[in-house]
C-alpha cells in the first residue's frame, strides 16, 4: 500500500511513520507548486504492516496536531482510498482489512 503525506513537513514526518516498529517501507518525495507556496509530498510504500493501524492513525493525530502535515491518503493497490482526516483507528483497520 501507499501512504501520500502532504504538507510543509511531509519529509521528516514520513521518516518518522517509517521509524515505527509495526511498518515496513521506503518513501520518495515530489514537489507540488499551489498558488503561493511549494507543498511537499511524499509517498511511503508500506510493504510489512504489523499493528499498522494503531501506529498510523497514531503518527497521524500527532502529526496534525503539530501542523506537519495537510493531507494523508492511504492507497491500495486495487485503487481503494481513504483521507485520513476524520478516520478513526477502527476505520482504518477495516480499510487495511478488506
Amino acid at each position: 500500500m501507499n501512504i501520500e503525506i502532504t504538507g510543509k513537513d511531509a519529509i521528516s514526518a514520513t521518516e518518522e511513520l517509517l521509524d515505527a516498529e509495526e511498518l515496513e517501507g521506503t518513501y520518495k518525495s515530489v514537489k507540488e507548486v499551489e498558488k503561493e507556496a511549494v507543498m511537499l509530498t511524499t509517498i511511503a510504500s508500506i510493504v510489512t504492516i504489523g499493528a499498522g493501524a494503531v501506529a498510523i492513525y497514531d503518527w497521524y493525530k500527532k502529526n496534525c496536531m503539530a501542523d506537519r502535515i495537510e493531507k494523508v491518503i492511504i492507497i491500495f493497490p486495487d485503487g481503494r482510498r481513504l483521507l485520513l482526516k476524520n478516520s478513526t483507528v477502527e476505520q482504518i483497520r477495516e480499510f487495511m482489512e478488506e
